[in-house]
């Protein structure tokens, strides 16, 4: 079960049966009711049919076409809310995945990508702009690489992208799989349901709700392999190709997998917008579906007719040139780690150093463990001797920043600028001042010139790549 993790699990598993479900015939706004989601459906009558592979598919609402994918254990009852707010101006097209809700397992490898394709047209819908919850982005993002022509947007929440290597620990599993063993895909539900990235919000209604869903196809832990053929060569390493406006939008509580995500997502879409939502977490579509719903909106309404051309691709975001894939950390080959004194704590930065970039990580004790409080990705150019370059933060405010690198002396001096909701205007100064082996005096100097933080690098250590 271990493979089957993480952007496995919530970002490419989506193949697998439940148990047929006791509200095959019901009608979906009675289950909006029944499940205490949000209330109030669409005043134009939603079409339902299938495909020619039985994809079961609801349509409704009038306006721009708006396709909503479903995230792995749920299905197309997750954007029941969502639906209610979003239908009064836009064509709302969702459908089940293979194995989920009214659709039927898969008999063979397919496709996520090829399944939403097939439903647009069963729908007769010829372009739209594709909205995926976790395994849903993945599958929105590989429509936009293989049939660009048919998308004329996309929101990726929570996202996963096809080619992307977890290394994030799986320890919050563990207990799926041990359930699955010792008492079967009901006892795995449950076990599932207690996972963190399975926490919807604190609202009752919303749990119960997807309580409820994830019960009713809980046979899909039953299913031994999952068929699903993601796009060839993935997403991860070409997501610099895509075109139309993109929003990317990850939860401060989500897995690590996820920010970084989200945070490479940050530089190779420089059209596109990266937002880090405070106390949200995995399900975030679910948390606030009425301002999930008005983000939506939003982003349609602003990103219609935006885009770039494919020429504008960043350094490392055309498929080939994978920022974080074998042989690409050099010099380093590997990760370098320091413990780092600040405000009175010790707290621990790590940096992933590749070839043409750096995933910065700073952690802060918490108890007996620590907690994961930032991240940066930033590049450079190796060529230009000043090792200029841009990046994103998650988890500080900032969505986009650049820094120009030199030396005073034996000071270290960083130029930054930054955008964001809390990023300061003007142009920051980062000083790194030696004190002795492995030691490094650090602080950061306002618009003004103002320290406005300041700490001390203690000690550092390299390991290997992993």
């Amino acid at each position: 079960m271990r493979r089957s993790v993480l952007l496995v699990i919530p970002l490419a598993v989506a193949t697998l049966r439940p148990a047929a479900s006791e509200h095959a015939d019901a009608d979906w706004s009675a289950l909006a009711h029944e499940y205490g989601v949000v209330e109030g459906t669409s005043e134009i009558p939603a079409d339902t049919g299938r495909t020619a592979s039985g994809l079961y598919w609801t349509a409704e609402g009038q306006g721009p076409a708006v396709v909503l994918i479903h995230a792995f254990s749920l299905d197309q009852r997750m954007w029941n809310g969502v639906v209610a707010e979003l239908s009064r101006d836009h064509r709302i097209l969702r459908f089940d995945a293979r194995g989920h809700g009214e659709s039927p397992d898969p008999t063979g490898p397919y496709s996520s990508y090829l399944d939403v394709l097939e439903v647009m047209d069963a729908a007769g819908v010829d372009r739209a702009w594709l909205v995926g919850l976790s395994s849903g982005s993945q599958a929105a993002a590989d429509v936009a690489l293989a049939a660009s022509d048919r998308v004329s947007g996309l929101v990726l929440a929570s996202p996963g992208l096809s080619g992307y290597a977890p290394v994030g620990s799986f320890e919050w599993f563990q207990p799926v799989g041990e359930a699955l063993q010792q008492g079967g895909p009901d006892a795995a539900a449950e076990a599932w349901l207690a996972t963190p990235i399975m926490d919807p919000g604190p609202d009752p209604a919303v749990r119960g709700a997807v309580a409820g869903i994830v019960r009713e196809n809980a046979s899909l832990w039953a299913l031994a392999a999952n068929p699903d053929q993601p796009l060839v060569p993935g997403a991860f390493a070409r997501m610099g190709e895509v075109t139309v406006p993109t929003l990317v939008l990850t939860g401060e509580r989500d897995l690590v997998d996820t920010r970084r995500v989200a945070a490479l997502l940050g530089y190779c879409l420089p059209d596109g917008q990266v937002e880090v939502l405070a106390g949200r977490g995995h399900l975030l579509a679910l948390e606030d579906q009425v301002w999930f719903a008005g983000r939506v909106s939003d982003f349609i309404a602003e990103g219609s007719g935006a885009g770039r051309t494919p020429g504008e691709i960043p350094s490392g975001c055309r498929g080939g040139e994978d920022l974080w894939g074998p042989g690409s950390f050099a010099p380093f080959a590997g990760f370098v780690g320091g413990a780092w004194e600040m405000s009175g704590s010790v707290q621990t930065l790590e940096w992933a150093v590749g070839r043409k970039g750096v995933l910065a990580r700073q952690f802060q004790p918490s108890g007996e463990a620590l907690r994961e409080v930032s991240q940066l990705f930033w590049t450079w150019d190796s060529e230009s001797g000043t090792h200029e370059g841009r990046g994103v933060a998650v988890g500080m405010g900032i969505d986009r920043f650049s820094l120009t690198t030199r030396f005073e002396g034996d000071v270290m001096v960083n130029d930054l600028t930054a955008q964001g909701p809390q990023a300061p205007v003007g142009v920051m100064r980062e000083e790194w001042r030696p004190e002795g082996p492995d030691r490094y005096h650090w602080v950061l100097l306002g618009p003004g010139g103002e320290p406005t933080m300041e700490g001390r690098w203690i000690r550092s250590w390299t390991t290997r790549a992993r």
